[in-house]
């Protein structure tokens, strides 16, 4: 998150869990406030791995969905952010075992950086 502030980049939160499981969740984990916008699944009619969550974050934020790179690590979600047109960098983790569909898949969000990003972009 520091990276993307750094960078100059909006940010969302896209969750298919309610607003105030999302919210409260933000909260002890002490990132509240610290996203530009939270879209939860009680908001959309449709949720992943359709596109419409992915494609309202992108819309509050202003930015293009081509535009945009999504973080996911779940199969539904790396479906959603490819529907939506979007880049999508994939995290594994002990729940899912199918990751088709990412640009990138990492092992942990720490891996994410300057020259991953350009890549992303770039490609």
């Amino acid at each position: 998150l520091a990276l993307f502030k750094e960078l100059g980049l909006k940010t969302a939160v896209v969750s298919s869990g309610i607003s105030g499981y999302v919210n409260r969740m933000l909260e002890l984990s002490h990132l509240a406030g610290e996203f530009d916008t939270v879209v939860t699944g009680d908001v959309v009619s449709a949720g992943k791995p359709e596109p419409e969550c992915f494609l309202l974050g992108a819309s509050r934020l202003g930015v293009a969905p081509e535009c945009c790179i999504v973080l996911e690590d779940a199969w539904a979600g790396i479906q959603a952010g490819r529907n939506a047109g979007m880049t999508v960098i994939s995290v594994r983790n002990r729940f899912n075992l199918n990751y088709d569909g990412a640009d990138a898949l990492l092992d942990s969000l720490a891996a994410i950086d300057r020259s991953l990003l350009a890549k992303l972009s770039a490609g």
